[in-house]
């Protein structure tokens, strides 16, 4: 027991003691035990001192390799989707030859957003077409989808540029933004070049934008505009921008004649789109930088095919239009021939008119021959007509206000042919319906006099009306304008003046048969 009792004291208190012993025959203080005795506390809070920083310093050094850890990790998974983004996604090779090549590169928006869905794993992909103004605000209206997008038909308007109040619907128009680049101080004159050498041209510096927009959590952004139920989830909107030559200044003539004796030049504008994509539904997952540079990088291929294509399009355009003087000027002899014919006819039939007709009833047969004589000048005409369709370069807007006008008043679904965002005709949409010689036909099959045609509020004679309010009419494409414009004001007249015959001849039969009853008593 005894040798027990001296290992447990040694191993306990024998370094304590034995440090203090040692302090007391140094020190030899006049109070021995109170020396060893506050020795021994202060030893106590050494060690527990000293065992606190031990602790302390375990702690640190497993933080330290636990950060390490998780930032090799990190580098490693960054390194593993570097390799992945690198690697083609299944079907990218295809897409992006078929984008250098394809003339319709909006036939491959479909399958461009798929290989986008699958590439950053989104939930939904979308394209956005920054459009004209309604009422002075820009619009995006979306143009396609991805499979199980439900965002085809929808669109964004902008806030009214006059009041700053007025903010745009969503955040998407932010993708658009003009980045505000701080001025730099005037650079020094550069030194006069040596002899022979020549002097170093500055660059010019043009606007700068962002390359993407990215909202990390859509729920908690109160400015985002939702077309569905809200879900956790991130959005990214890519810009696209590139030059476009078709729209309705797309043909230009030169000021100068250029020396290849060209007679037309490229009208460029600049024309932006967006690529949306989001991944709300997937838990709040964020997008990682490699899936926003994968969409940043086809966006790009997107924009650098449509101006490839659109230049094609606007060459074939131009080909077709260098020729086509000698047969515009042969088409308004014949309309103008035509015309007067069926003009004298209806001069004719009119002077056929019995004087015993109501005013009312005499004025819609009128109107009915003049609509008649309109037809036929118009006939002469339809070919025309088909040619327009194929046009890839829209007409100017007073001419695709009429040609609005004339495919609401043959009672065409405004949405097979109209912008549901904007209101405007859609040229893509328009044009094939002009294409189509069943539109022909359905000018000469038109009745405007059948009181049982029933159209809708944006077809009424005082919409048409509104939209043949130009000046003059557009003297581009020849006689077809002119010819389109009346048809459609002698559709309305005829269209306004038959109820009103109606009703007048419902009077006089009412009252002639008021008249037999009295006379019958």
């Amino acid at each position: 027991m005894e040798g027990h009792d001296a290992a447990y004291l040694k191993e306990s208190v024998g370094p304590a003691l034995s440090q203090a012993l040692t302090a007391m025959v140094t020190e030899q203080p006049t109070d021995s035990v109170d020396y060893l005795g506050r020795y021994l506390l202060a030893y106590v809070k050494r060690e527990e001192g000293r065992e606190a920083r031990e602790l302390k310093f375990k702690k640190a050094q497993e933080v330290a390799e636990a950060y390490e850890k998780a930032q090799q990790d990190k580098l490693a998974k960054e390194a593993e989707e570097a390799k992945l983004a690198d690697m083609p996604v299944d079907g990218e090779e295809t897409l992006v030859a078929k984008l250098g090549e394809e003339v319709e590169v909006t036939s491959l928006f479909p399958e461009f957003l798929e290989l986008v869905k699958a590439g950053t794993t989104a939930t939904s992909t979308y394209i956005g077409v920054k459009t004209g103004a309604v009422s002075g605000r820009t619009v995006i209206s979306f143009v396609s989808g991805s499979e199980g997008s439900d965002m085809t038909g929808k669109g964004l308007v902008g806030g009214n540029p006059d009041d700053e109040e007025d903010k745009p619907e969503g955040v998407s128009f932010g993708a658009f933004k003009e980045l505000e680049v701080p001025e730099e101080e005037e650079p020094a004159e550069p030194e006069e070049p040596a002899e022979g050498e020549e002097a170093a041209e500055k660059a010019p510096k043009g606007p700068q934008f962002l390359e993407q927009l990215v909202v990390e959590n859509v729920v908690r952004d109160s400015t985002v505009k939702f077309f569905g139920v809200p879900k956790l989830g991130a959005y990214a909107a890519v810009p696209i921008r590139y030059q476009s030559c078709l729209h309705s200044e797309g043909v230009a003539v030169p000021e100068v004649p250029p020396e290849d004796g060209s007679q037309f030049v490229p009208g460029y504008q600049t024309r932006e789109m967006l690529l949306g994509l989001h991944t709300m539904g997937q838990g709040g997952r964020q997008f990682s930088e490699q899936e926003l540079a994968f969409a940043r990088r086809l966006a790009a291929l997107l924009g650098q095919a449509l101006e490839r294509s659109e230049k094609a399009l606007w060459d074939d355009e131009v080909a077709r239009r260098s020729g086509a003087k000698e047969a515009e000027d042969s088409l308004a002899a014949a309309v103008a021939e035509a015309k007067a014919a069926a003009e004298a006819k209806q001069g004719e039939e009119e002077g056929k008119l019995s004087e015993e007709l109501l005013p009312e009833t005499k004025d819609l047969e009128a109107k009915k021959l003049a609509l008649s004589a309109g037809k036929e000048a118009f006939a002469v005409a339809k070919d025309a007509l088909v040619t327009l369709g194929s046009s890839r370069v829209p007409p100017k807007n007073d001419a695709l206000k009429l040609l609005q006008a004339l495919l609401l008043t043959l009672g065409y679904d405004k949405d097979s042919f109209m912008e549901p965002v904007t209101g405007f005709l859609d040229w893509e949409k328009g044009r094939l319906l002009l294409k189509d010689p069943a539109l022909a036909a359905k000018m000469e099959a038109y009745d405007p006099s059948d009181l049982s045609i029933e159209y809708p509020r944006s077809a009424s004679t005082t919409a048409i009306r509104k939209l043949t309010e130009i000046e003059s009419s557009p003297e581009e494409h020849g006689p077809l304008f002119p010819l389109t414009q009346a048809f459609i004001q002698k559709a309305c007249d005829v269209r306004d003046a038959a109820p009103i015959a109606r009703d007048a001849e419902a009077a006089k039969a009412a009252e002639e048969a008021a008249a037999e009853a009295a006379e019958g008593e």
